[in-house]
């Protein structure tokens, strides 16, 4: 906790790579937040695949956008920032329903009014300071709004990620990989209207298709300039074993990032073999999963079925027929 606060009330560090010799963005930290890392996982290979995914290409990608600060990447586990800024955030970062009507972001749910006790005076100091964080309920992903608000004009505050700690996240009973993908299915479909960037270059960011675009500049501008076009048998020899390389060498740097996440401390031998099973899998079903939640908007979320609105709003919608690429 401490390192926490030392971290919210320092100057903003400044960008990487120290080259380019950027400036923090913002004149203060407004939010520090902590890497997920996922734990206890449950015997089920949904568990394991969550597991893998949170401690490895999550990690990476999470550290590595904080790093260069070309926009807010937070994930609500553990967060700490100032109330007093939210007070700041204008109404105007938040939606309006389709009739021209203030959103329910604007409001404040009525059970919070009825604790006063019929004491009007108390209720509404009561509904005064709660409205700076009620206001992000309308979105599925409030953490990752709530940080971008702070990000965004006009308070353009910095983030920080805590150094030294990480948040331990436990992974929880996901029974079956089906569950795990609609899992992850469900989070690209909000994070597509959020940060569509993003989101629409994850896949260059996965080990299979990377690995083929390496092969591909490879073999174009360093194998045939040198020995010639490749032909046959020789060609698929020489993509498989660049392949096999790519991949192992993929799988140490993931296994590297989970040790470093825990301080240095290497997976036990008894979980080992789960991990490795568990991250090829991952591998597999992460290209699959991204195109499932590209062709589809509505997420299914605690039993309830939302319509994913172009500025980051969920909609609840009604029951009805699903089609096969449905959530």
């Amino acid at each position: 906790m401490s390192r926490a606060v030392d971290a919210l009330t320092m100057k903003p560090l400044p960008p990487t790579p120290a080259f380019l010799s950027r400036k923090p963005h913002g004149d203060r930290v407004g939010i520090v937040h902590h890497v997920p890392l996922g734990v206890l996982p449950a015997n089920t290979w949904g568990s394991h695949i969550e597991r893998a995914f949170l401690s490895t290409t999550h990690a990476k990608m999470y550290l590595a956008i904080n790093a260069l600060a070309i926009d807010s990447c937070v994930m609500g586990k553990s967060n700490m920032y100032r109330k007093s800024d939210l007070v700041q955030v204008p109404d105007s970062f938040f939606a309006y329903d389709d009739d021209g009507e203030e959103s329910r972001a604007l409001q404040v749910p009525s059970h919070i009014c009825d604790s006063s006790d019929g004491q009007g005076d108390e209720g509404t100091e009561i509904l005064m300071k709660a409205r700076p964080l009620t206001r992000f309920g309308i979105f599925l992903a409030e953490d990752n709004m709530l940080a971008l608000s702070l990000w965004r004009p006009p308070l353009n505050l910095a983030h920080r990620v805590a150094p030294g700690d990480v948040a331990h996240v436990a992974v929880g009973d996901i029974h079956t990989i089906t569950e795990y993908a609609k899992r992850r299915m469900r989070w690209i479909r909000v994070r597509r209207y959020m940060v569509p960037e993003a989101t629409y270059l994850e896949p260059f960011t996965e080990s299979l298709v990377a690995g083929v675009l390496g092969w591909l500049g490879i073999y174009c501008w360093v194998l045939t300039p040198m020995v010639g076009m490749l032909q046959g048998r020789v060609y698929w020899l020489s993509f498989a074993l660049f392949y096999v390389s790519h991949l192992l060498a993929w799988h140490c740097v993931d296994v590297q990032v989970l040790c470093a996440l825990q301080s240095g401390n290497p997976l036990p031998p008894a979980e080992r073999t789960s991990f490795r099973v568990a991250w090829c899998l991952r591998e597999l079903l992460a290209l699959p999963i991204w195109l499932w939640a590209m062709l589809g908007t509505t997420v299914t979320w605690r039993g309830k079925r939302y319509q994913i609105l172009k500025d980051g709003r969920a909609s609840r919608i009604e029951a009805g027929s699903q089609g096969a690429l449905a959530d």
